[in-house]
């Protein structure tokens, strides 16, 4: 039964529709287009967002956690581990491929062809293992 036929028969479609995707998109062509042209490097915007991001995340998880019995099956825990492997991995490798250059008297950074290519393949991987 397609969309339109569910709606059709009184039933819901599921899911949030486009939207959610047109935003993060958005975002993901703004963020390159910036990181590509060069953004000054201040240190508290570099750590306070992926604190924030580590805290959401590990609260989200810890509330998974207790609202439900988690059961890890091996598998489970071997593609936990080779995700969590390939991510630092690959964020490391990002983190030395960005360029860091003085500009106007203050340090400054850049995204290179390396950093979107790398960026690319983490996201790519992360999809095809279902992280």
């Amino acid at each position: 039964m397609t969309s339109i036929q569910a709606v059709a028969a009184g039933h819901s479609t599921s899911g949030p529709g486009p939207l959610p995707a047109i935003i993060g998109l958005a975002v993901i062509v703004l963020l390159v287009a910036t990181r590509t042209r060069g953004t000054p490097l201040r240190a508290p915007k570099l750590i306070i967002l992926p604190a924030v991001v580590l805290i959401i995340g590990g609260l989200a998880a810890a509330a998974t956690a207790a609202s439900t019995k988690p059961h890890l099956h091996p598998l489970d825990a071997v593609i936990i581990v080779v995700v969590v492997a390939l991510s630092l991995t690959l964020g490391i490798a990002r983190g030395v491929s960005v360029r860091i250059y003085r500009q106007d008297g203050s340090a400054w950074y850049r995204y290179g062809g390396a950093t979107g290519a790398l960026w690319a393949l983490s996201i790519g991987l992360r999809f095809a293992l279902g992280a």
